[in-house]
């Protein structure tokens, strides 16, 4: 093991901390929970394509994308919980208190605001419908793919603080943790799909039974977080929550509107291709981002450990580990994704039909374009990690936000021109541009700071 983690991170022998064995461990937990449970989703989307029509896909596909953008309705309060605990860990008892107290805060503020965001979302539908979305001749299915919206937003909302714990356990080197429940979410999950489709229940049950199991197992990994930290049960007061909230609100902002606009321009294909060119073309978009989102979903699940890592490290100034890191996530992500590219392209007709059955044509210049808006936006992540980590994100935030609003007029454009591959080159061209600004920034705040302090 210590042989790999030199040779990952391009340390000496004596620089094998804690943290760099904390984070390669967790990275390794996460990859094996990350694959088992991307197998199980891509079995589970194999069983899908063949059940449901192709249109009912579509809108399975768009509902899953928009729910990823839902998912980040906290004002960006539990990436700014999991950064102030990992400040916190090593603060002793009086650390451990207040930290405590910021969890508890941070859940109840959650709660409250997700409960007024889904009824502000319900009050909107009375006035705007969202069957817009959903283009379709089949108006019994446009009908029920906006009464799932409605439903599944009220979900997502309450998963928010019920999903705190799980993106915790990073703060305090246990990955491990959340590696096994994630397992444990897309087995149970897919199994309760599995049961209700051969049940010959309607798409309007399965898909809320779906993502009514991830919140159960949400769930029970927060009291499971609370329990090992011994922080069942807490009396507390609205003078500490407005206070606790007030703290990690400011930087929650800037992580909100980070997270929804990078959300958006990570599930904007499907929503555009819905919207524009129909159910059908959003199930064709759909089905080969997941044949690339299945390696992308095991391969990210490492930035979670490495972001604790970058966390400690900035506190202890540690700018040498912080370069190393980054450089040898670079290096492996390219190679490891330029190589799933190639794959695709000479195996994608086949992984296709096995995937997807006989409804679903192959389309190379899709498949390539898609391949590269996979590289860009990886790649992206790599070099974003260490700017979220160590709350630096004012120009994640002020390029993402632009990025939302330009991709749909670039995909709009190059619709007319291309159709559904012109969707493709929009999100593949704006990730390279927000990737190439993303690594420069990091790389230059490391750089600043090596200059000031070249000796740790």
């Amino acid at each position: 093991m210590e042989k790999w983690i030199e040779v990952f991170f391009a340390v000496k022998k004596r620089s094998l901390d804690g943290r760099t064995n904390a984070v390669v461990k967790g990275a390794l937990f996460m990859l094996v929970s990350s694959l088992l449970g991307n197998l199980i989703r891509l079995g589970l989307v194999i069983g899908l394509t063949r059940y449901f029509s192709k249109e009912e896909f579509g809108v399975w596909a768009t509902i899953t994308s928009l729910a990823a953008i839902f998912a980040y309705g906290d004002f960006g309060i539990t990436n700014a919980l999991r950064n102030r605990l990992s400040q916190l860990k090593d603060a002793g008892i009086d650390g451990m208190r207040k930290a405590k107290s910021f969890f508890y805060s941070s859940i109840i503020f959650s709660a409250f605001i997700g409960l007024l965001v889904a009824i502000l979302i319900i009050l909107v539908s009375r006035f705007i419908s969202f069957d817009f979305l959903f283009k379709t001749n089949n108006l019994m299915l446009k009908q029920q793919g906006t009464n799932i919206i409605l439903l599944i937003q009220f979900l997502i909302f309450l998963n928010i603080p019920l999903s705190m714990g799980l993106a915790c356990f990073f703060s305090f080197n246990e990955s491990r943790y959340s590696a096994i429940f994630f397992f444990f979410q897309s087995l149970l999950s897919a199994l309760v799909v599995l049961v209700f489709a051969l049940s010959d229940l309607g798409i309007f049950a399965i898909i809320t039974s779906y993502f009514s199991m991830i919140i159960i197992i949400n769930g029970v990994g927060t009291f499971y977080f609370l329990r090992i930290r011994g922080w069942l049960g807490h009396i507390f007061s609205l003078r500490e929550i407005i206070s606790d909230t007030k703290e990690l609100i400011s930087l929650g902002i800037k992580f909100m509107g980070y997270q929804f606009s990078y959300s958006f321009v990570q599930n904007s294909g499907t929503v555009l291709a819905s919207s524009l060119l129909g159910l059908n073309m959003a199930a064709e978009f759909n089905i080969v981002q997941k044949l690339y989102g299945f390696i992308s979903g095991i391969y990210q699940s490492i930035f979670n450990p490495i972001w604790g890592g970058y966390a400690e490290a900035y506190a202890r100034k540690d700018w040498i580990w912080c370069k190393r890191t980054l450089n040898g996530s670079i290096a492996i992500s390219s190679g490891i994704f330029i190589a799933a590219i190639a794959l695709l392209l000479f195996f994608g007709q086949h992984m296709l039909s096995i995937v997807a059955g006989i409804n679903y044509s192959y389309d190379r210049v899709l498949f390539l374009l898609l391949g590269f808006t996979s590289l860009f936006s990886i790649l992206f992540s790599t070099g974003s990690t260490y700017l979220s980590a160590t709350s630096r994100i004012d120009l994640l935030l002020i390029s993402m936000i632009i990025t939302s609003f330009v991709v749909v007029l670039i995909s709009r454009y190059l619709v007319s021109q291309m159709e559904i591959a012109g969707i493709a080159l929009a999100t593949s061209v704006v990730w390279f541009v927000l990737m190439i600004i993303v690594t420069y920034r990091s790389y230059s705040l490391i750089g600043n700071k090596l200059r000031s302090k070249p000796k740790v």
